[in-house]
C-alpha cells in the first residue's frame, strides 16, 4: 500500500489500505492488540492518500479517527498538523484553530511549527477575528527573531513565514485602508 502511495497510485494505495483494515475486522478480539499498529498506520495511509489527492475533507475524517496512544511525540505532532491542515483546508476554521493552537502549545522544535503559525493567522483572517490575528502574528514575529539570532533549526522557515504573513496581512490593512 506504501508503495502505491509513493507512487501516486491512489487507487491502489487505497484498496491495499483498506483490505488491511478489511482483514482487521476478522481478527479474533484476543489477537487485536497484535495487528493494532497495523490498523493505525492503514487508518494513516488512508488519510494521507486522501491527503495527497486534495481530499481535504475525507482525510480529516481519518486523521480525527486515529487514536496514536503509543506512537513517538513526532508521529504524534506530525498527524496532528495534517489534521489541523486538513481542517482548515476543509474551511472548518474553529476546528482548525483548535487543533492549530495545540499543536503551537507543544514542542516547537519541528519543520512545520512556522507554517502551523501561518495557518493560524489565516484561520483568525477567515473567522475575522483581527485581534488574535494581530496577538499571533507578533508571536510569529517574535519566535522568528529567537530562531534568527540564535541560528536555531528551521530558522529559515521561520524567516519564510515570518515574512510571508506580515506581508499579506500588511496588504489586507492596506486595501481596507487601515
Amino acid at each position: 500500500a506504501n508503495f502505491y502511495l509513493n507512487c501516486q497510485a491512489y487507487e491502489r494505495a487505497l484498496y491495499h489500505f483498506y483490505k488491511i483494515l478489511n482483514y482487521a475486522l476478522n481478527i479474533e478480539e484476543t489477537n487485536i492488540s497484535n495487528y493494532e499498529t497495523y490498523i493505525i498506520w492503514a487508518q494513516l495511509g488512508i488519510a494521507q492518500t486522501y491527503l495527497e489527492q486534495n481530499k481535504f475533507e475525507e482525510a480529516y475524517e481519518f486523521f480525527t479517527k486515529i487514536h496514536l496512544k503509543n506512537f513517538e511525540t513526532s508521529i504524534v505532532l506530525e498527524v496532528l498538523f495534517k489534521e489541523a491542515v486538513c481542517a482548515y483546508r476543509s474551511k472548518h476554521f474553529n476546528k482548525a484553530e483548535t487543533l492549530l493552537k495545540s499543536y503551537c502549545s507543544k514542542e516547537p522544535n519541528t519543520p512545520q511549527f512556522a507554517k502551523a503559525y501561518y495557518y493560524l493567522i489565516h484561520c483568525y483572517k477567515a473567522m475575522e477575528d483581527k485581534e488574535n490575528l494581530l496577538k499571533t502574528l507578533f508571536e510569529l514575529l517574535k519566535l522568528g527573531q529567537e530562531k534568527r539570532i540564535h541560528q536555531d533549526d528551521y530558522w529559515e522557515k521561520w524567516d519564510k513565514y515570518q515574512t510571508l504573513s506580515a506581508k499579506e496581512i500588511a496588504q489586507d490593512f492596506y486595501t481596507e485602508g487601515k
